[in-house]
């Protein structure tokens, strides 16, 4: 009997053994998996092609003759290169420092930037995140102008107002109207710009006025310069920007569809 109980005995143990090795085994294998899964993050966090682009700001084609700082941008365009340094200063915004960073890296080329202040063109820090007119204006009231406690265009009506918005990224905005949009119609003025150029909408306009005239302490299109947007108000026709009545900046579309010697068209370069 004794010789029965120690047979199983043996049996038993080898069999305990026998899953201790194969626990032992799946051990070794989880633990392999483990390792070999942060490897793979650790290669994926620090490497630069694996790394996430999604939210970098769309630059200019880059070439041999892109900037690396800041220092040739300013060279060509002077006081028309609006950084987000600046921005900072004169507006209040602050930006992170990976925004800081990309901005430097999404620079236009040298051959853009010749473009820019060869047609009397600004390159101005957007801000470091979407803004409509209406948070401009609750950001700082001042700045614009309206015959009403916020203005005609504070209605759920206007969507321009808060669906129109400058996101992050470089503006390349210029100055005054279009030479030779004023006394045309709508369809017109589109006809007169380049290829290469865009109708920005009335947030990116106001954006480029106001910033520069708080970084530079100069009122662009001031007087009855005036410049038509994509923007399209509740009356379906174009929304215009300018005048700075007031120093107070100017937004209607009263004028409609129709030429005027004072209205011509915004124009911004696709960066």
């Amino acid at each position: 009997m004794s010789k029965i109980l120690d047979f199983s005995y043996i049996i038993w143990y080898f069999q305990v053994r026998r899953r201790e090795k194969l626990d032992d085994r799946r051990h070794l294998v989880n633990t392999f998996k483990a390792l070999t899964l942060l490897v793979f993050l650790a290669i994926f966090a620090f490497s630069p092609v694996l790394a996430d682009e999604s939210n970098t700001i769309a630059p200019t084609q880059a070439t041999d003759k892109t900037p690396s700082s800041y220092d040739l941008v300013k060279k060509i365009l002077g006081k028309d290169f609006l950084p987000p340094e600046e921005v900072t200063k004169a507006r209040g915004f602050y930006y992170l420092k990976t925004q800081l960073a990309k901005f430097k890296k999404s620079l236009p080329s040298k051959e853009v930037l010749e473009w820019l202040k060869a047609n009397d063109y600004m390159l101005v820090a957007g801000p470091p995140y979407t803004l409509s007119l209406l948070s401009m204006q609750r950001r700082d009231d001042t700045l614009f102008y309206h015959d009403s406690e916020e203005g005609w265009y504070a209605n759920y009506k206007e969507r321009f107002f808060y669906a129109d918005t400058i996101s992050p990224g470089w503006l390349a905005l210029r100055k005054s109207s279009v030479p030779g949009s004023t006394e045309k119609t709508w369809g017109e003025q589109q006809a007169s710009l380049s290829d290469n150029e865009r109708v920005p909408n009335a947030a990116e306009v106001a954006w480029g006025l106001t910033t520069y005239q708080k970084v530079r302490d100069t009122y662009l299109m001031s007087g009855n310069v005036l410049v038509r947007t994509s923007s399209v108000s509740s009356r379906g026709v174009q929304v215009y920007v300018g005048g700075f009545a007031s120093h107070k900046l100017d937004i209607n579309d009263w004028k409609g569809e129709a030429p005027n010697s004072h209205l011509g068209v915004a124009a911004a370069l696709k960066l």
